[in-house]
């Protein structure tokens, strides 16, 4: 191992400063391309996927809060709608009382 070690800083050694400046350029680059291709480009990609993750769940989110108002307001309607018939029907019997869909008997 020591024997490779020595036989490559020989090499380095032998090289002139130009060269070596491009050797290493060329490490850095290879090292920066390896770190990109292993851990930034997939983190960059989960990010990616998470962002229209979240923009799709968001979404969702309105439209669920606006099924939300809406069955708000057709439960309110509806309420009012019993109240109404069960006015109605008060004096009448309970046979001939109009029932109204949704409308429990109390």
């Amino acid at each position: 191992m020591n024997s490779l070690v020595e036989k490559y800083a020989q090499k380095l050694d032998a090289l002139t400063r130009r060269e070596r400046l491009m050797a290493f350029t060329a490490g850095v680059v290879l090292i920066l391309f390896i770190a990109y291709t292993l851990a930034i480009g997939p983190a960059l990609e989960r990010a990616k996927q998470m962002a229209v993750r979240i923009a799709d769940q968001k979404n969702q989110i309105a439209a669920i809060a606006a099924q939300k108002v809406e069955l708000q307001r057709s439960s309110r309607t509806l309420t009012r709608m019993c109240a109404s018939v069960s006015r109605r029907g008060a004096g009448r019997s309970p046979r001939s009382t109009p029932s109204s869909p949704g409308c429990s008997a109390r």
